[in-house]
């Protein structure tokens, strides 16, 4: 996981002034919408229940599908020193984890993460879903009760090719979806 932090002001190791060390403030991609300040990024890496074992601050202008590789060669690294091999861990990430870099890398590690719509094959895994009227009922996954109606969550099981190579893909329907469209 990873956020962003804006800062207001001057600091040392902005791009006026490069840090003797640390990270960089500087203007990037804020994913609070406040592209006018500076920012620096920080990468937490938690483990089951969100107890967070590893961190870093990069620069302000760090991009996740950079750092996603940098984390999966420290992952990879740390597990092996401790005897953990290959599928000892599941790698949970968002969109930007699925690159051609990352997924070079992910053949020896599983991982779950949302497939970007910017691959082509991510429309296509959706219209097989379709197509095929398979799906597995999820049900409501609400934990809480609620004045509003929960929504109803179905899923298709499928597969993508990306780079050569197949990869598992779980399509998921909400009904929620349908009465915004």
């Amino acid at each position: 996981m990873s956020s962003n932090t804006c800062v207001w002001g001057e600091y040392s190791g902005s791009e006026e002034d490069p840090p003797v060390e640390g990270p960089r403030i500087v203007r990037g991609h804020s994913k609070d919408g406040r592209s006018d300040l500076k920012q620096f990024m920080t990468e937490l890496l938690c483990v089951e229940r969100g107890v967070p074992i590893f961190s870093s601050t990069l620069d302000g202008n760090s991009s996740d599908k950079s750092s996603n590789n940098r984390m999966l060669s420290r992952i990879s690294s740390l597990m092996a020193r401790h005897g953990l091999g290959a599928g000892a861990f599941t790698y949970v990430a968002d969109s930007s984890l699925v690159t051609s870099g990352n997924l070079s890398r992910l053949p020896e590690i599983p991982f779950v993460s949302r497939l970007p719509r910017n691959f082509s094959t991510c429309g296509q895994a959706v219209d097989r879903a379709v197509d095929s009227g398979q799906w597995t009922h999820i049900g409501r996954l609400a934990e809480l009760e609620s004045t509003r109606i929960a929504a109803e969550y179905k899923s298709h099981e499928t597969s993508v090719d990306i780079e050569g190579r197949s990869w598992r893909a779980v399509v998921v329907h909400s009904n929620a979806q349908d009465k915004r469209r």
